[in-house]
């Protein structure tokens, strides 16, 4: 199945990166062997990156998918736009089943719209998954479909893989969050090193002396890294290299 990844507001169509694509293969066939589960979606941001609009979170994210092309051209918002079991995920920080009446009762009229296009698609039954961060905050999370749409089925698979599932996601978390970054971002060496100067606390001046480069050039690499990660500033363009294990 095509395979999607991104971040921010840019795709970068399929994924090119033999050393990412490894290990979301891995990744595939673990989770078809323990749950039936046919199609991923991942999505991992920093810090602080769920503020704003829920459904705008993919404009700073970086996320990859292979969820229906069909049922991705039937939403032109986003994945996560009135999506109420990724909604629920990030407020109560535990799994959600897509089929479960949590993530259907109570539902806006909005989202009424979503579940109906989720059903003409084959995305009902499923489950979100929150990844978490170091200090255990809520930094992203999985959808995982259900490959036969059957509940009954995947409710039995997931109650009794449920701790394999769950030690499959984070172990390729850990393993994966960096390298993809590094693939999705395509920051250079050199704009790395700045960076890891700044992490440490270096001003622009004293990387420049470090590293054996004019002021002006080190500003240049860092003013690069910014608009590569579209960073607002240094500080967010260095914690998301910190959080992606980059620096």
């Amino acid at each position: 199945m095509m395979s999607v990844a991104g971040h921010m507001a840019a795709g970068y169509g399929t994924s090119a990166n033999p050393e990412t694509d490894r290990m979301w293969a891995g990744l595939e066939a673990a989770l078809e062997r323990l749950a039936g589960v046919d199609a991923i979606f991942y999505l991992v941001f920093p810090v602080n990156g769920s503020a704003g609009a829920f459904e705008t979170l993919l404009d700073r994210a970086v996320w990859r998918c292979t969820y229906p092309q069909t049922f991705r051209d039937d939403l032109p918002r986003g994945f996560l736009a009135d999506d109420m079991s990724s909604q629920l995920v990030l407020l109560t920080r535990r799994p959600v089943l897509w089929h479960s009446d949590e993530a259907t009762q109570a539902a806006t009229p909005a989202q009424l719209k979503r579940l109906e296009i989720n059903r003409r698609h084959g995305m009902a039954v499923g489950i979100s998954i929150p990844v978490f961060n170091a200090s255990g905050h809520v930094c992203g999370g999985f959808g995982l479909r259900h490959g036969a749409q059957d509940a009954a089925a995947f409710d039995e698979a997931w109650k009794r893989n449920r701790d394999g599932i769950m030690a499959e996601l984070a172990s390729f978390d850990q393993a994966y969050r960096g390298p993809f970054a590094r693939h999705v971002f395509r920051l250079s060496p050199q704009e790395l090193r700045v960076l890891a100067g700044a992490a440490a606390g270096m001003t622009a001046s004293q990387a420049a002396h470090d590293l054996g480069l004019s002021q002006k050039t080190v500003e240049a690499y860092l003013r690069s890294a910014r608009d590569k990660t579209l960073s607002v500033t240094t500080t967010e363009a260095v914690a998301k290299a910190v959080f992606f294990h980059l620096v």
